[in-house]
């Protein structure tokens, strides 16, 4: 089952079909053909934008009028967004590495 976060997710992917088939479709230089693309891709990327705002004011309204919790997963450390990745580095060791091993030549 979907939460209300991953509904949000899905819109902003099929914000962003529109806003890019919406770039074509100002482009002065975009062929008939492009254009036709365009055109379908915004019908369809429309049609799924109104169904997920509509699945999420359902979700949200089921929320608040049953008092319904959605199951949430807690990142942690696993989070990779928000905060310096060298912080979860390993610690540098004070011994330097040992030379790579190759061809010797005399």
């Amino acid at each position: 089952m979907d939460t209300v976060g991953n509904l949000i997710d899905k819109l902003s992917i099929v914000n962003i079909r529109i806003w890019f088939a919406e770039d074509i479709k100002r482009n002065k230089g975009a062929t008939d053909k492009q254009l036709a693309d365009a055109c379908r891709v915004t019908n369809v990327a429309n049609s799924q934008r109104n169904d997920l705002i509509q699945e999420i004011d359902e979700m949200l309204n089921r929320m608040i009028t049953t008092g319904e919790l959605q199951k949430l997963y807690k990142q942690g450390a696993t989070k990779m967004y928000g905060r310096d990745l060298a912080d979860s580095a390993p610690p540098a060791s004070a011994d330097p590495p040992p030379p790579a091993a190759g061809p010797e030549t005399t």
